[in-house]
């Protein structure tokens, strides 16, 4: 059986993605003068969901062995969104990297460049043996037929198991003093007020109790 926890697994998979690198979708182009009207975050939306939506049918992406998935959780954004034919399961993230021999409008800030994992992948719906994340980065590149035209070009990829990213994302939540509501529905961090107003609440419960003769040990004022 497949387990995305198997090193030598994670790189024959690996090995079987490689020909994605170089990869250019010839057939999502825009007019190389028209990107001084864009700024890079919103090339990105654009280019990245049409690439999201497209990869496993465009002939301009090698046969590696991925298929569409339905998707568990019937919305629009459904988890996880390939299936490997060696029986991963693969999120798709997509990381849009500037290309800085193209003239782009520039941002009054600087760009972070980010790939961030929907709160809607919790421990509900990861499979911990079969589910991964497919980090593609891109950039926009010289149309290999025409120099006035840019096309998305896979630069690299990496492949992380999904549940060792969602330990990551939950413990600094955590770590932040947030939490989950429901049953993984909500993902919650308190804000400044909201971080004084526990404290102001935990140190008027401790006065209250002393004003009562009840003593806690280890209960702290202000905690």
């Amino acid at each position: 059986m497949p387990s995305i926890k198997d090193v030598e697994q994670v790189e024959e998979l690996t090995q079987l993605l490689k020909p994605l690198i170089g990869t250019q979708f010839k057939s999502l182009t825009l007019p190389a003068p028209a990107l001084k009207a864009f700024e890079p975050s919103q090339i990105g939306t654009i280019v990245g969901t049409l690439m999201d939506a497209l990869i496993p049918h465009l002939p301009d992406i090698p046969q590696v062995g991925l298929q569409k998935h339905e998707g568990i959780l019937g919305e629009r954004e459904g988890y996880p969104d390939y299936r490997h034919v060696s029986g991963f399961r693969l999120e798709l993230k997509l990381l849009y990297t500037d290309n800085v021999q193209l003239e782009t409008k520039k941002p009054p800030t600087r760009r972070e460049a980010s790939a961030r994992l929907t709160q809607k992948v919790t421990y509900k719906n990861v499979d911990p043996e079969l589910d991964a994340m497919l980090l593609i980065a891109y950039q926009l590149r010289t149309h290999v037929d025409d120099p006035l035209l840019v096309s998305p070009t896979i630069i690299d990829f990496e492949v992380f198991p999904m549940i060792d990213l969602i330990d990551a994302r939950d413990k600094r939540m955590t770590d932040s003093g947030g939490r989950w509501f429901g049953n993984f529905e909500t993902p919650t961090i308190l804000s400044k007020l909201g971080r004084l107003k526990v404290k102001q609440k935990a140190s008027f419960r401790h006065d209250h109790l002393r004003s009562k003769g009840v003593r806690r040990q280890g209960f702290q004022r202000g905690y």
